[in-house]
């Protein structure tokens, strides 16, 4: 929060902390200002088009500020006093942010979930997106190893799809080094797709503090935050965004139905409501084109949501649930094979015509040369020569 406030955004003064319980008042404490204003959740629903378009504004001007930051790793931000001297850290210098600061471990609560408190993992600092996008999911692996058991769901809408028989914890762990064979080839090449980016970790209407007229007063609830690569940062906030809906993700400009007077009043709840969440996304994604156009671009990178879902679902704790990862390893999979026929030059079902049909045929033996030179084991390089999904094979088998 000291960091963040040199940089311009809005966060309650600390007077006082102690993050060791080793003190008079017998137990880890903070201390910091009362914040003005009223949460932005007290006023949600009740915001007019203009007001809400002014509130938006202001938050992605504070996200440009922090997307604006230069850090030097992924992780989270400490005070290098605050660490033991055993604990890797990378300090944090600039002309804004003078010496003190630090990168250090990541302290997000999936580092830290049960019995990963007491593992010895590697929690960062890390300097390269493989890395980090590596060590979320070498961290459940180990947890599944030490202390991995069959469970139930803990959502229980996913249990009828396990027919409400408990998950085992090998078929995760089997999701897990599936996911940390790709991982690698989720990383974008793109320098600036990696750049180390701070984000508000739960930006939501009860952690927003907000003026009379409108402007953000102050920020709330930083202790999970984390430094991570751009194209994982990037996205509408959870409570901004309308994903999902045809006319948000073709950034149709929203409207109001012309009948609205016409409809019933569930119906025309149900319009206004629809038209409340189009407007935010529209204009969150508007304001951040014109005030943080680098996320803009990240949020269009291609497959960017996709890559985002699937490190998270790979490092998230487990909870009984597999079927998330799998959902997501599908999707690769579907993906992968996309760009192969795009290569090739054929259609879904296989498909190419007379003319184009020999080049096809040397374009896939091509591809197929290639993925094979870049296995990285003998196993991986004879299920490719065995496996190649191009290759003419009995479709009964």
């Amino acid at each position: 929060m000291d960091l963040v406030r040199l940089h311009g955004v809005p966060v309650p003064l600390i007077h006082s902390y102690s993050a060791d319980a080793n003190n008079s008042v017998g137990a880890e404490y903070i201390i910091m200002e009362k914040v003005r204003g009223k949460t932005l959740r007290d006023l949600w629903y009740g915001l007019s088009e203009k007001e809400r378009i002014r509130v938006l504004s202001e938050i992605v001007a504070i996200e440009a500020k922090l997307f604006a930051m230069v850090l030097p790793a992924y992780g989270s931000v400490y005070y290098d006093r605050d660490l033991p001297n055993s604990v890797a850290r990378l300090p944090i210098v600039t002309a804004v942010s003078p010496a003190g600061f630090c990168m250090g471990p990541n302290a997000s609560s999936r580092y830290w979930y049960e019995e990963r408190s007491a593992m010895d993992l590697d929690r960062g600092p890390h300097t390269t997106s493989a890395r980090l996008m590596q060590a979320a999911a070498e961290k459940e692996s180990q947890w599944f190893r030490q202390y991995g058991s069959p469970r139930l769901p803990l959502d229980i809408v996913y249990r009828e799809f396990t027919n409400y028989q408990t998950s085992q914890p090998e078929e995760h762990l089997q999701s897990l080094e599936r996911y940390l064979q790709i991982a690698p080839q989720l990383v974008p090449t793109q320098d600036w797709l990696q750049m180390p980016t701070l984000r508000h970790p739960d930006l939501q209407p009860n952690n927003i503090f907000v003026s009379e007229d409108f402007r953000v007063t102050s920020l709330i609830d930083w202790q999970h935050g984390m430094v991570r690569p751009l194209f994982l940062c990037a996205g509408v906030p959870r409570y901004f965004q309308n994903y999902g809906d045809e006319e948000s993700e073709n950034l149709v400009k929203p409207s109001l139905p012309e009948n609205l007077a016409e409809l019933d009043e569930d119906d025309r709840e149900l319009a206004v409501e629809q038209f409340r969440r189009r407007h935010l996304h529209f204009y969150y994604l508007g304001a951040t084109a014109t005030l943080n156009n680098s996320h803009l671009q990240a949020c269009m990178f291609e497959s960017g949501l996709f890559r985002r879902k699937i490190f998270d679902h790979a490092g998230e704790p487990w909870e009984g649930n597999n079927i998330p990862l799998k959902a997501d390893l599908q999707e690769a999979a579907d993906a992968t094979l996309e760009k192969l026929r795009g290569f090739i030059g054929i259609s879904s079902d296989g498909w190419v015509s007379n003319d184009r049909y020999e080049h096809a045929v040397q374009q896939a033996a091509l591809m197929k040369k290639r993925v094979t030179e870049y296995a990285e084991s003998d196993f991986e390089r004879a299920m490719t020569e065995a496996h190649w999904p191009f290759d003419d094979h009995n479709e009964k088998e």
